[in-house]
């Protein structure tokens, strides 16, 4: 009966319960809504968020590529890695469909991405990294050793030329290292000892091999952060728990 103050207060009592439950998940609902969609994230935006945005900023950077290079070859590249942005990167994923708990992982840019243009980096090679950079929307820093064959394309990229002292440009990049904010290193040539022993100490990543055309590649641009809502109650799912029909 409406003015039964105990039911009043049962009802109360179970709004407050619903309102604990779902406000973890409405927090994240709206905080991760587009790219890729799942059973309890469904992508509002989609295209507009994990792929229109990064369709445009990579045409952009093709333009300005095609200003040194030909382009024309990283089309099909720009258009995987966006696709695996979209679908892997661009919003929360929740692949362990674990009933009564989302675990998600989520991905962010990194601040600092900072990337050596020694002589085993070609022009290809370069262009796919900072490719993937664009699409994550991870900036760079670049260094560019005067024989890198990759030199001219790293200048056009904004990149810091290293100066050479008796022959070697490594006390320079040792300095760049030391002042750089960047949160990873990434390069094709193995770095000298007193390189490698800056970056150890700063706790920089570094990472030598080839840049592939894929997700893989993004990774090496993105933080990943790990997120776990638990939203039973002692087994009870509350409105998570409601099937279609219930909530309609």
């Amino acid at each position: 009966m409406p003015n039964d103050p105990s039911r009043t207060l049962e009802i109360r009592a179970f709004e407050g319960l619903a309102v604990c439950l779902a406000a973890p998940l409405l927090v994240l609902a709206l905080t991760h809504c587009g790219g890729r969609a799942n059973d309890w994230h469904t992508a509002s935006g989609g295209e507009s968020v994990g792929g229109e945005s990064s369709t445009a900023r990579v045409d952009e950077w093709l333009r300005l590529l095609s200003q040194t290079l030909d382009a024309s070859g990283f089309r099909a590249a720009a258009a995987e890695f966006v696709e695996a942005h979209t679908r892997w990167f661009a919003s929360a994923c929740h692949e362990s469909q674990l009933r009564g708990e989302d675990n998600l992982l989520d991905y962010h840019p990194l601040s600092n991405l900072f990337v050596i243009v020694d002589a085993h980096m070609s022009d290809q090679q370069l262009a796919l990294i900072a490719l993937a950079a664009v699409v994550t929307e991870c900036p760079l820093s670049l260094v560019s050793a005067p024989t890198s064959p990759a030199h001219r394309l790293a200048l056009a990229l904004g990149a810091s030329a290293l100066e050479e002292h008796d022959g070697s440009t490594d006390p320079a990049l040792c300095a760049a290292l030391s002042a750089t904010t960047a949160e990873r290193v990434r390069c094709r040539a193995p770095l000298s000892a007193p390189a490698l022993s800056i970056a150890r100490e700063r706790g920089l990543h570094v990472f030598s091999d080839a840049p592939t055309v894929g997700r893989y590649e993004l990774l090496h641009t993105l933080r990943e952060q790990s997120v776990s809502v638990s939203y039973h109650r002692y087994g009870n799912l509350g409105l998570r728990g409601l099937g279609a029909s219930d909530t309609t």
